[in-house]
């Protein structure tokens, strides 16, 4: 019995030694090597990198901040271009192709008075008439395109100046950047009051009778020309052209019985047509007009011919936009001014506002016009 609890305890012991040897050689495997470490720890990694998934609320809301920068289909607005025009203290001229004191004149001093209170800056008027406004122009397109030099544009003339090839003119209409037009005179027939001829169409029996022998008086490259061949075009009647150098020696000509009629610009024998001296046969407006009330239009009388000539502005070609939409504002407020208004009402003259795009299209209509009116005629 007692050497059986010997064998047992012997037995314990070699047990306990056995365990604890076991034990001692499993611990190096329990704890490896920092390199085996890192090799025997691969569920730690998914395990962080699952982390961020847990809450992706947060990468969600960061996400339209970064995108924001990435916008190129709206581009920024261009700055607003401004120019510094007119300088101060730096006049503008207004270059007048004609004489001073005719209606060309008076509008261009008109307007330059209301420019120069508007713009803030001396504007002058500059009278170079010659060769039916040929010489001003002339000078006028050699001008720098900067906005300080405008021309005072009678049309049609000033494009007949150029159309006209035997004049040579140094310019086309390729030289010319229209600004404005602002008001436009109606074109007109007229007789000396007591005449034999009492309707246009007394008038034109009259021609047609006697091809070459009725003298109507115009005052040549001009309005009062064109109209002339447009009846003749309209008609077939053939007059015989005699040209004047200006509307009152046309007048003058025809109360003294020396010409038979006379075509012009209404306005241009207003005074003569008050006093009674002078009768309009027919207006080529598209209806009558409040400063004659009593003349007929070509119209009214089955003569389909209208007929105006105009008044405004260009400046030379190449001139900044900025600069003309200046111009073309002032000019505008100008019309808009009462005291201009009723001036250019006493003046006989309607107001027609035409911005630089309808100045420009009447412009190149004009010259159309004209070069077909034109076509094989010559004075004689």
């Amino acid at each position: 019995m007692r050497l059986t609890h010997h064998v047992a305890a012997v037995v314990a012991i070699l047990s306990s030694a056995l365990l604890v040897a076991a034990c001692t050689q499993a611990a190096p495997a329990a704890t490896p090597t920092t390199a085996a470490a890192k090799a025997a720890e691969p569920t730690k990694a998914p395990a962080q990198a699952t982390a961020p998934a847990a809450a992706p609320t947060k990468p969600a809301a960061a996400q339209p901040t970064a995108a924001k920068p990435a916008e190129p289909t709206k581009p920024a607005a261009a700055p607003t271009k401004t120019v510094d025009f007119p300088a101060k203290g730096r006049p503008i001229t207004i270059l007048n192709p004609w004489a001073a004191g005719g209606g060309n004149d008076l509008t261009c001093r008109l307007v330059g008075a209301f420019m120069e209170k508007d713009l803030g800056v001396p504007v002058q008027v500059l009278n170079k008439p010659g060769a039916s406004s040929q010489v001003g122009t002339t000078e006028f397109v050699q001008a720098k395109p900067d906005g300080y030099t405008i021309l005072l544009a009678s049309m049609p003339t000033a494009s007949l100046t150029y159309l006209d090839a035997e004049r040579k003119a140094v310019y086309t209409r390729k030289d010319f950047q229209p600004i404005a037009n602002l008001v436009l005179e109606t074109g007109s027939i007229a007789v000396k009051t007591g005449s034999k001829y009492d309707t246009l169409k007394d008038l034109f029996d009259a021609a047609k009778a006697n091809p070459g022998k009725i003298k109507i008086g115009h005052t040549g490259f001009n309005n009062t020309l064109l109209d002339v061949l447009a009846i003749q075009k309209a008609t077939g009647v053939d007059f015989a052209h005699v040209q004047f150098d200006g509307s009152a020696p046309q007048v003058t000509a025809m109360l003294g019985d020396n010409i038979d009629t006379i075509s012009s610009s209404a306005g241009a024998y207003a005074s003569f047509q008050k006093s009674g001296q002078v009768k309009i046969l027919g207006l080529m407006a598209e209806k009558r007009s409040k400063f004659y009330p009593d003349s007929p239009t070509f119209k009214e009388q089955g003569y389909d011919i209208v007929s105006n000539s105009t008044r405004g502005f260009a400046a030379p070609a190449g001139t900044p936009k900025e600069i003309m939409n200046i111009l073309e504002g002032s000019l505008k407020k100008a019309l808009a001014d009462p005291e201009v208004q009723k001036k250019i009402d006493d003046m006989m003259l309607e107001i027609r506002f035409q911005g630089q795009a309808e100045f420009s299209a009447h412009w190149d209509s004009d010259d159309a016009r004209a070069a077909k009116l034109l076509e094989n005629f010559k004075i004689n």
